[in-house]
C-alpha cells in the first residue's frame, strides 16, 4: 500500500507497567509505501517534531532507510519516575498517490508503579 503505518515497540514488552527507577527503550517506526516525510512523538503536552522534510536537519537520532521506505526513532528512558508515564503518541505522514497527505499515529501508555514488597503479613495495616 501507499498509507505509512506506525508501530511502537516497548523493550518492556505488551505490559504497560515498569517500576520506578528502571530503564525501558522504546522504538517509534514508520513505514510507507512512499517514504514518510514527517515524524513526530508526543508526551503529555510536549510534541517533539523529529523529522520534517521542510526543515533544514534532521536529529541524528532519526534513521531514515530509503530502500525500505521507514522512519525510526529509538529513545531510552534511564532510572523512570512518575514524570515518564502517560501516553506517548507517535504520529507519521507520507503522500500517497496522487500526493494526498495520509497520516498514521500509534500509541504507547506507560504506567510507573513503586515496587513494593511486603516482608511479614502483619506488617500490613487494615484500615475498615
Amino acid at each position: 500500500t501507499k498509507d505509512v503505518l506506525v508501530s511502537v515497540s516497548k523493550s518492556i514488552g505488551d505490559t504497560n507497567e515498569i517500576y520506578f527507577g528502571e530503564s525501558m527503550t522504546m522504538t517509534f517506526v514508520a513505514i510507507g509505501g512512499r517514504i514518510p516525510f514527517y515524524l513526530s512523538v508526543t508526551h503529555g503536552s510536549e510534541e517533539v517534531v523529529l523529522y520534517d522534510t521542510d526543515s533544514s536537519s534532521t536529529p541524528s537520532e532519526v534513521t531514515v532507510d530509503q530502500t525500505s521506505n521507514t522512519l525510526s526513532y529509538t529513545i531510552t528512558l534511564d532510572n523512570i519516575n512518575y514524570g515518564n508515564g502517560g501516553t506517548y503518541t507517535c504520529l507519521s505522514k507520507n503522500k500517497a498517490a496522487g500526493m494526498v497527505e495520509i497520516p498514521d499515529t500509534n500509541q504507547a501508555d506507560i504506567f510507573v508503579v513503586k515496587n513494593v514488597s511486603i516482608y511479614d503479613v502483619q506488617d500490613i495495616e487494615v484500615d475498615f
